[in-house]
């Protein structure tokens, strides 16, 4: 079975090569450049993994996780911060949201697909 991740991040080219990636190992990316997009593609279609930068242009990552976690179609999904922030109060933040990991950027790829097969903790 092919594992549908959604990926939200803002920077075209940073959502590029990670949908590659992910395509080169048989995964199913799908790509939204806003958090209101992320929340409308998972509501369309249920979603295994999503791969959520939290500096984004419309609102925050932390709002996004909340609201997939609302959506019956990514309630159960594994959500992995990837992020530049190193603060410690930024990775508590995205755990109270409902982030399963939190992965500085620029994350090793290994580990994020170690993480989505895996699935949610």
């Amino acid at each position: 079975m092919t594992l549908r991740v959604l990926i939200v991040e803002d920077d075209e080219d940073a959502a590029s090569v990670l949908a590659s990636l992910l395509a080169m190992r048989d995964f199913d990316p799908v790509i939204a450049r806003s958090g209101a997009r992320a929340l409308a593609l998972a509501a369309e279609s249920p979603v295994d993994a999503v791969l959520l930068d939290l500096g984004l242009p419309d609102m925050s990552g932390y709002d996004v996780c909340r609201g997939l976690r609302s959506l019956a179609t990514s309630r159960d999904s594994v959500i992995i911060a990837l992020s530049g922030w190193t603060r410690p109060e930024d990775r508590r933040a995205a755990e109270a949201a409902g982030c399963d990991h939190y992965l500085l950027k620029p994350a090793d790829f290994a580990l994020i697909e170690k993480l989505i097969k895996q699935g949610r903790p």
